[in-house]
């Protein structure tokens, strides 16, 4: 609401200068400069990246007209590249599509400076939103930069209201480039829709993922369904993190119990731990500071729930992973904390965690597929005990029946009665 109050001030501030684009638009958006004609169906870079180029005549803002998916989306065979101070706006995500043509084998959106060099912010307020956006990646070749959006190095980004379907890599990326002066950004009422991957990186095919110190973010009311990935990856950044839901994460991907990829990190430092990839989770946290996270839920994933590995000074409340490990082969967890993949001193463990409210499956879980018997996972919780333990400080209280007690935990403090699996 508060975008399209904005978007409507615009209009009546700014029409006496702005030109019309071919097409209808809806009332709530400013025309978009030059004037364009776009055609469905059909490749639409160079209109679309001059529309961009020029957004200054019109306040930064380039507004999309409708063409569903149905009508065969505009299609864009090259990067769009966005430069700070722009704002790109369809008129619905169920009404305006963009759809990556086959072979793009880049991004469908970047921000304009990403060579800009590494540690400093690039790019700044740039918006995203009312959006589809296809990413045919049946059609591309499984890189790992083959992202639908990817804003690196960007203070306060913006992406919002958007459905993205068939992203070959991450359907989006916010990367914070290691910057120290980026302030906040949002991410808002997005829908992902099947990610593609290369069948054997669960890095490839995230749903969203915002990393490497994109500080500050405001995610909420976020979907991710079917990804050949992890659903959701939070990295190295901060912010307020509620209402993520995703289902079916690790969807055609093979990740094996074994090498890289085995079920717990082998811990005890050097290489096995450092180069530790767990397999698919619906949501994986990992070595972040300052995150306030309220109604997670992870369910159906072929591998993990939900992975924290890493947490400091961080507040999760209503956990919900259920009906996870549906792979025929191999058991995974439903809520498992794990040590850091990062070795600097200091990072090897969850300080200061917080899990207030966890509903976890187990081996209770809902038979919902066609196997004979419903899928299990090794543990409902599962605390790692490395080299350091997987958790420090460590507070923990039980409640509730059929708690099965296995080992204990190792603390910063020395061992806990408490069990470490349930």
């Amino acid at each position: 609401m508060i975008a399209r109050a904005l978007i409507a001030l615009l209009l009546l501030v700014g029409a006496a200068s702005a030109q019309t684009i071919t097409g209808p638009v809806n009332a709530f958006a400013p025309f978009t400069p030059p004037n364009v004609a776009l055609t469905c169906g059909v490749d639409q870079t160079t209109a679309i990246q001059s529309a961009i180029n020029n957004s200054a005549v019109n306040r930064g803002t380039v507004a999309l007209p409708p063409c569903p998916s149905a009508s065969g989306c505009f299609i864009v065979s090259a990067t769009l590249l966005v430069p700070s101070n722009t704002s790109i706006l369809g008129t619905g995500k169920s009404v305006t599509c963009i759809k990556a043509a086959a072979s793009l084998n880049s991004p469908i959106f970047e921000n304009s400076n990403f060579a800009g060099g590494g540690g400093i912010t690039l790019n700044s307020n740039i918006e995203i939103g009312f959006l589809t956006i296809d990413g045919n990646g049946s059609n591309q070749s499984h890189a790992l930069g083959n992202y639908c959006i990817y804003l690196l190095g960007v203070d306060r980004p913006n992406v919002h209201d958007m459905e993205l379907d068939n992203c070959d890599s991450t359907a989006i990326q916010l990367n914070g480039n290691s910057s120290t002066t980026t302030n906040g950004g949002f991410a808002n009422n997005i829908f992902i829709n099947t990610t593609i991957g290369n069948g054997a990186d669960p890095l490839r095919g995230v749903g969203l993922q915002v990393s490497n110190a994109q500080r500050g973010m405001q995610v909420a009311n976020i979907t991710t369904l079917n990804t050949a990935g992890y659903g959701v990856l939070l990295d190295a950044s901060e912010g307020n993190w509620s209402s993520i839901h995703t289902k079916g994460a690790g969807t055609g991907l093979t990740c094996p119990n074994s090498g890289n990829t085995v079920v717990n990190n082998p811990g005890g430092g050097g290489a096995s731990q450092s180069n530790w990839t767990p397999c698919a989770a619906g949501i994986y946290i990992r070595n972040v500071t300052d995150v306030n996270g309220v109604d997670f839920l992870a369910t159906e994933g072929q591998y993990y729930g939900i992975v924290i590995v890493g947490a400091r000074h961080t507040a999760l409340s209503g956990l919900v992973a259920t009906d996870n490990s549906l792979k025929t082969a191999n058991v995974w967890d439903d809520l498992h904390l794990d040590l850091n993949v990062f070795l600097s001193v200091g990072r090897g463990e969850s300080h200061n965690l917080t899990i207030n409210g966890a509903a976890l499956g187990a081996n209770t879980q809902l038979n919902t597929t066609n196997a004979s018997s419903a899928p299990t996972s090794r543990y409902g919780l599962y605390i790692a005990d490395g080299m350091a333990g997987s958790a420090g400080d460590a507070t923990v209280v039980t409640g509730g029946t059929g708690c099965t007690i296995n080992d204990s935990l190792t603390t910063s403090g020395g061992t806990s009665s408490i069990a470490a699996k349930s």
